[in-house]
C-alpha cells in the first residue's frame, strides 16, 4: 500500500506541474543562488544541475569561474579595465559599487532574484568588456602531476638518505590521494537548510568537516567542487571525496598539511544565504558578448 501511495503522489505532482505549465502559472524552481564566504572573501555561488559558477568569492586573481561536471572545459571570466571614449573607467565608483552590492545582497536575502549584470554594473556612457578564458579540464591533471612528481622525488631522497622516515609517512599519504569519509550523528541548520555533518580524513595530512544539505537530484558537489580551493595547484585533492558524499556542501572547514614544508593550510567555506531560482543554462557558459579564447590554466603562464 505504501508503494502504491508513493506512485499515486508522484503522478499527482507530475499532473499538477503539467497543469500549471498549461495555464501559465510558475512551476517550483530548482536552481539556487547562494551568498557565500570563502576565507575572508564574500561572493555568490550559482548552483545548477551538475554545474556551479563562482562569482567574487575566491582568493585568487583571475576573476570568476565556472565548473561543469562534464569535465571537458572550465571557464574563467573577468572584467577587463577598458575605458570609454572620454577616458572614464567602465564601471561604478567605489561608493556606488558598494551601494549596488548592498542592494543585491538585500534582494537575495529577501528571496528576490539576481541578474548577472548586477555583479558588475556599468555607468551610463561606459561599456563593460569581458573576456572568457576556456581551459581544458585536462589542465587540472597536468597541474596536479607537477606536485605528484615533486612528491615522488622527495620519497626517493628520503629513502636514499634519511635516517628516520617520519616524513615518508606524509609523502606516501599524499601520493595515495585516498581519503576516507564517514557520516556523523551531528546536524545543523545552515542557510535555512537541514544539514548533516561528514568527516573526511586522509591521515596524517588532511582532515575536514563537511555539512551537506539535500538540494534535490543532481545538486551535489559533483566531480569539480574540490578544484575551488587551492586552485593554482589543481585544487585540494582529498576533497575529491565530496563527489561521493550525499548532498551539496553548505559548509566546509579543512586543515591540509603541506608536505613540501609550507606548514598547514586552512580552508573555510560557508553558504550564508540560499535562494531558489530558475537559472538559464547560459549562465554556466562564456559570458555573451565577451572575448572568448583558449588559454592556459591560471598560474602556468609564469612557469
Amino acid at each position: 500500500m505504501a508503494t502504491q501511495h508513493g506512485v499515486t503522489c508522484g503522478l499527482r505532482r507530475i499532473l499538477v506541474g503539467a497543469y500549471l505549465l498549461l495555464i501559465g502559472l510558475p512551476v517550483a524552481r530548482a536552481d539556487y543562488i547562494a551568498e557565500v564566504k570563502q576565507g575572508a572573501h564574500r561572493g555568490y555561488l550559482y548552483i545548477g544541475k551538475h554545474m556551479t559558477k563562482w562569482q567574487g568569492s575566491t582568493d585568487w586573481a583571475y576573476g570568476d569561474f565556472i565548473l561543469r561536471d562534464d569535465m571537458a572545459t572550465m571557464y574563467f571570466i573577468r572584467l577587463t579595465k577598458s575605458r570609454d571614449q572620454q577616458g572614464n573607467p567602465a564601471g561604478p565608483s567605489g561608493a556606488e559599487a558598494q551601494a549596488r552590492l548592498a542592494e543585491t545582497r538585500k534582494r537575495l536575502e529577501s528571496g528576490g532574484s539576481i541578474l548577472p549584470s548586477e555583479a558588475a554594473p556599468v555607468q551610463p556612457g561606459g561599456r563593460a568588456h569581458y573576456e572568457t578564458r576556456v581551459v581544458p579540464y585536462a589542465a587540472v591533471t597536468t597541474r596536479r602531476q607537477l606536485s605528484y612528481d615533486r612528491a615522488m622525488q622527495m620519497k626517493s631522497m628520503i629513502l636514499a638518505h634519511a635516517t628516520t622516515f617520519d616524513g615518508l609517512v606524509m609523502v606516501e599519504a599524499y601520493l595515495s590521494g585516498q581519503p576516507t569519509w564517514a557520516k556523523t550523528s551531528e546536524t545543523a541548520v545552515i542557510a535555512g537548510k537541514e544539514c548533516t555533518k561528514y568527516r573526511v580524513v586522509m591521515s596524517p595530512i588532511f582532515t575536514a568537516d563537511v555539512w551537506t544539505a539535500d538540494l534535490g537530484s543532481g545538486y551535489g558537489a559533483g566531480s569539480m567542487f574540490d578544484k575551488v580551493f587551492d586552485l593554482y595547484r589543481g585544487g585540494v585533492r582529498p576533497l575529491s571525496a565530496l563527489h561521493d558524499i550525499p548532498g551539496f556542501p553548505l559548509k566546509i572547514t579543512a586543515d591540509y598539511r603541506d608536505i613540501f614544508g609550507q606548514g598547514v593550510s586552512q580552508y573555510a567555506y560557508e553558504v550564508l544565504s540560499l535562494t531558489e531560482t530558475d537559472l538559464d543554462e547560459k549562465e554556466f557558459g562564456p559570458r555573451p558578448g565577451s572575448r572568448v579564447y583558449d588559454g592556459p590554466y591560471p598560474g602556468m603562464e609564469e612557469e
